[in-house]
């Protein structure tokens, strides 16, 4: 029997036993999602591309801790990115620990991006194999992938779970969910069962050790403040142990002290390069 034939013949025993062959689906966008990228500004994304990338703090572990929990996973990698630079993208997944993707899609280079994306993931949801699988999709707000969900979860009547990681913070319509750190996804995946307690320690420490602090956002973007919105004020503390909420609150507590020395040390760099007028001599 051939592997096509095989597969065919798993697939329908699987169904026949009620089975999901696709249990669980995690999408991801690359791009300022899981990669400091800085898509809008067309200069530093350049830069970016031909020095050391750098991916966020902790998505690697998270992505591992949440593929590994599940059965039958499937990880669609679904790139704005032109497929002129796929061999760069796949050194970038391999380098830095990310799972390999069991789909990866990346758009020509004339092709609309939205677009492209709508119907790269609509290929994975038109064979009944992927009937009732957990789908959980993780993008960003700098470009289109909550509108880009938001059209695949109506078109295919399924109920995605939807992470944004905020950049530009000009809002993401209702039904995702905001996130700034692989902490944030960590306690929702908990509280939805879908990953263990050490799991979400485990990407607690990721986040809190990470000694560069260019992996913890996009320079020049969204960087939390005082008043800026926190997970740990509006998320239910009914199932999370009272150290998983004290661990939110200092990885919060961490992000905004960061983006105040950053925002102090962009504040003395702009003085030091501004020409001060010269003092008349009399």
């Amino acid at each position: 029997m051939n592997g096509k034939l095989a597969s065919i013949f798993l697939s329908m025993a699987l169904l026949a036993s009620g089975q999901s062959a696709s249990a669980y689906v995690l999408v991801t966008d690359v791009d300022d999602t899981i990669k400091v990228t800085h898509v809008r500004d067309v200069v530093d994304r350049t830069i970016r591309f031909l020095t050391e990338p750098k991916s966020f703090a902790g998505m690697e572990l998270l992505y591992k801790r949440m593929l590994s929990s599940q059965p039958h996973p499937e990880f669609a990698v679904v790139s704005g990115a032109p497929r002129a630079v796929r061999v760069s993208l796949q050194w970038f997944l391999s380098a830095f620990g990310f799972p390999a993707p069991t789909y990866l899609r990346m758009r020509e280079i004339f092709e609309d991006t939205a677009l492209f994306k709508i119907n790269a993931i609509s290929n994975l949801f038109r064979f009944n194999e992927r009937d009732g699988a957990v789908v959980v999709m993780v993008g960003d707000d700098t470009e289109q992938d909550p509108f880009v969900y938001d059209n695949i979860s109506k078109n295919y009547y399924i109920e995605p779970t939807v992470y944004i990681r905020r950049v530009s913070n000009r809002g993401i319509g209702a039904g995702a969910q905001y996130f700034d750190s692989a902490a944030d996804i960590a306690v929702l995946e908990f509280l939805a069962g879908r990953l263990e307690p050490q799991d979400v320690y485990d990407v607690y420490k990721s986040v809190l050790n990470e000694a560069e602090l260019s992996r913890l956002f996009v320079p020049g973007e969204y960087c939390p403040g005082e008043q800026s919105p926190r997970l740990s004020a509006t998320v239910s503390r009914t199932f999370l142990e009272p150290a998983m909420i004290k661990g939110l609150i200092d990885i919060e507590d961490h992000l905004r002290r960061v983006c105040r020395g950053t925002a102090e040390w962009f504040r003395l760099q702009s003085e030091i390069s501004t020409p001060r007028p010269l003092r008349s001599v009399e």
